[in-house]
């Protein structure tokens, strides 16, 4: 058993960012066992802490006031639309970035108000723009002179007169190389050599149109802050061109998304993506920001953002359990139920630490090679395709205690992004639930694990036999 000294080291070694203790060889997050989480509620599971969401939402807070005389925050609820965590951000003054008529259902139901929603996208339907200038959004983000028109045409049927940006495509790249939005080819938005005309045009609609600002997005964790400060510089002289050439005055300028989320890692284990290192803080960005809008006087508009993985990436880790060892061709391998159906990002290549939860506090030195259930060669958490060409971006083996076996548990972390929302049943493998740990250490269930009914749920007429089913399979 580790001594209190040998738990603590353990503690710092396994992640300083999160709330983690070790006892009698157990892992505890926020004061809360994991594994018996795990055997409660079923595995996979993510669990998420309310308290790092909010001390994350607080830090991009922070930095904006201290440098901004006003700004918003639109939580961009892509990353991450379960009702408990929209709830506990909305609770801390942060509206919400939409993408769809189903995410705009989901902030009303978390309670936002309409004038606190932003509603991006490339392709909104009629329907999407009706929705948007009937409930009177903060902004809708047009992507295209189509959308003006169309929404324009909406509104004037309809009388209602609606607040509108556009997107812009400033053709400058994020800090990381895989996903990319802002430059030339991304298809997204209106080049800058469009947005005079485009902006002339909506002008000349203020009957049912009213322009309050710009926007730009470059790429999801964008670890460049000069990259921040070339395109807010763009957006900033373009918003003083249309002032100048169009008489515009415009009330918002919003850089979109893309600040980084910290992600754990270690010496250890490597490599790992270079976007996951030397991650820029949200002052640094702030700074940035302010530096670009100082150079053209921009001292009163409002800066507006949108984070997303920022907010909920690392307030989040995910509970697997080792089903299976062996030893093959030299190594040793384990075989965890949680792969790329629970954690789809996984494979783009995407590292999530690992840390032990039944043998915690024991000295990580063996190398695993750790793959997923899921019968495809691509579930593996290495880069296989990188080692196949000599170049990986993962590593290729877990640093991990030595002597696990079936029935003991790992925790992945950062996993809180995206991942609980666009998990899937391929291999019809159950979904996993998820638990929310509250800020005054109280752990509810926030997404119940699937069932095998659920498998069943948009095939017609097969509730009764699905029932059944389950029911031989549950009780034999």
């Amino acid at each position: 058993m580790a001594t209190a000294g040998q738990a603590n080291a353990a503690k710092r070694r396994l992640a300083p960012s999160y709330d983690f203790a070790v006892r009698g060889g157990r892992l505890l997050f926020e004061g809360i066992d994991l594994a018996s989480l795990a055997v409660k509620h079923g595995s996979p599971l993510f669990v998420f802490s309310e308290r790092m969401v909010i001390e994350n939402v607080e830090s991009v807070k922070r930095a904006l006031q201290a440098r901004f005389r006003k700004s918003r925050i639109f939580y961009a609820t892509k990353a991450g639309s379960n009702l408990s965590i929209l709830r506990t951000i909305r609770q801390q003054g942060v509206g919400a970035e939409v993408s769809s008529e189903g995410d705009i259902f989901m902030s009303l139901v978390a309670g936002f108000s309409p004038h606190d929603i932003v509603f991006n996208g490339p392709a909104k339907s009629d329907r999407e723009l009706a929705i948007s200038s009937k409930l009177g959004l903060y902004s809708v983000n047009l992507d295209s002179v189509d959308e003006l028109e169309r929404i324009h045409a909406i509104c004037k049927r309809d009388g209602r007169v609606a607040r509108i940006a556009f997107r812009i495509r400033p053709d400058v790249g994020a800090g990381t190389k895989i996903i990319q939005t802002g430059t030339s080819t991304s298809k997204f938005g209106i080049g800058l050599s469009e947005a005079v005309e485009a902006y002339a045009q909506a002008a000349n609609f203020r009957d049912h149109l009213k322009v309050v600002g710009i926007h730009a997005h470059v790429g999801s964790q964008n670890t460049s802050v000069e990259s921040w400060r070339d395109f807010v510089r763009k957006l900033a002289k373009l918003t003083a061109r249309l002032k100048g050439e169009i008489n515009l005055n415009l009330q918002h300028l919003n850089i979109g998304g893309g600040v980084p989320a910290v992600h754990v890692t270690d010496s250890q284990n490597q490599p790992t993506p270079p976007f996951m290192k030397a991650v820029p803080s949200d002052d640094e960005i702030a700074s940035a920001v302010a530096d670009a809008l100082s150079e053209e006087e921009m001292h009163d508009i409002e800066v507006v953002a949108e984070p997303g993985r920022r907010i909920v990436a690392g307030a989040a880790l995910l509970l697997t359990k080792v089903i299976s060892k062996k030893e093959s061709g030299g190594q040793n391998w384990v075989y965890v139920d949680a792969g790329f159906n629970t954690l789809p990002s996984a494979p783009m290549p995407w590292y999530f630490h690992m840390v032990p939860v039944t043998k915690a506090g024991e000295r990580a030195e063996s190398p695993y090679r750790v793959a997923g259930p899921l019968c495809d060669n691509k579930d593996v958490f290495h880069d296989q395709h990188g080692e196949d060409e000599g170049n990986p971006t993962l590593p290729e083996h877990r640093m991990l205690p030595k002597g696990l076996h079936p029935g003991d548990y790992l925790a992945l972390l950062d996993v809180g992004a995206y991942n609980m929302d666009i998990q899937n049943s391929f291999n019809e493998r159950l979904m996993a639930g998820g638990v929310l740990i509250g800020r005054y250490g109280r752990p509810t269930v926030m997404r119940r694990r699937q069932k095998y009914e659920n498998l069943l749920a948009y095939e017609p007429h097969q509730r009764k036999l699905a029932e059944r089913v389950a029911r031989r399979m549950n009780h034999g």
